[in-house]
């Protein structure tokens, strides 16, 4: 798989001094978001750490120090859907999103997904106040 088959697909890693660990994988959905996992989040606020440790890199699959390639995206802020709890088991909302701390700059290894939004079947009856939340976050 080269970058430039998925130039919409990042690593989440947390970076401390020169260690570097992954967490999850995301979605460039927007310039400035990325679409992840609920769980892939939590730690980072259960354990207080600052977003400052948390990074976003883009445009190779290499996500070493040394890669040339790979392009660096901080994060201004992180949510999750509000009905996600974090129970083994039981992945319902499982969704989250990033906030990046700048727009993407679109290469051709670095682009965001191109996401189509239609009508929800059963029109919006069928939502909640959550469900809109999240489809106004995804839409901006």
């Amino acid at each position: 798989m080269k970058a430039q088959e998925f130039p919409f697909l990042v690593a989440i890693v947390e970076i401390t001094g020169r260690q570097q660990r992954r967490q999850c994988s995301g979605t460039l959905i927007k310039k400035r978001l990325v679409l992840t996992a609920a769980h892939c989040l939590l730690d980072y606020v259960v354990q207080n750490s600052p977003y400052d440790n948390i990074k976003v890199i883009a445009g190779s699959r290499d996500i070493s120090h040394t890669n040339p390639d790979r392009v660096v995206y901080g994060v201004k802020n992180l949510t999750w859907h509000p009905q996600y709890k974090s129970d083994f088991g039981n992945s319902s909302f499982d969704i989250g999103v990033i906030v990046l701390d700048r727009a993407i700059e679109r290469t051709p290894t670095v682009s965001q997904v191109d996401l189509e939004f239609r009508s929800i079947r059963g029109g919006m009856s069928s939502c909640d106040n959550k469900d809109l939340f999240w489809l106004e976050v995804i839409k901006k």
